[in-house]
């Protein structure tokens, strides 16, 4: 199934950037939601399924989405995954130190603060834009994600 990933766009358009360190690469890290949704608009005009994959805002994303994707074809199911804080925290700071992260994403180590202020004003939540929710606390036993996932998608399906 075509997966879209936010992260994975803006590091493609990023490469094809001479200088990643350039303003052009910064300013394209922010046109990966858009592509992102735009793809998933000329996907959503087929039959088939397709993944999206980013951390959406609730607020301006969820509606943006319903407007892009055509929803005549599309049964939408959304899975949001969270955890604690603290462990979200812990998850950001350790991807962003790998030395297999992608220079499109900057420096994400300095961006901790912003992100724990994000937490604390609840901006991460679901988008409720379809008639199929899943949500998953992956604090505890993150190993049976993809048992919980796979159940639901079987009932939906």
């Amino acid at each position: 199934m075509p997966h879209l990933s936010r992260d994975i766009l803006t590091e493609w358009l990023c490469d094809s950037v001479d200088d990643p360190d350039s303003s052009l690469a910064s300013a394209l890290c922010h046109v990966g939601y858009d592509m992102m949704f735009k793809v998933a608009g000329e996907l959503s005009k087929g039959k088939g399924s397709f993944l999206l994959e980013g951390c959406i805002n609730p607020v301006s994303g969820g509606k943006r989405l319903l407007q892009t994707i055509n929803t005549d074809n599309q049964d939408i199911i959304e899975i949001f995954i969270t955890a604690r804080d603290e462990i979200l925290l812990e998850r950001y700071y350790n991807r962003a130190g790998s030395k297999n992260r992608h220079e499109a994403h900057g420096e994400e180590k300095s961006r901790v603060e912003e992100l724990r202020n994000h937490l604390k004003t609840c901006i991460y939540k679901p988008l409720n834009v379809g008639r199929h929710l899943l949500e998953i606390d992956s604090s505890e036993f993150p190993d049976k994600n993809l048992d919980l996932t796979l159940e639901f998608l079987r009932k939906v399906s």
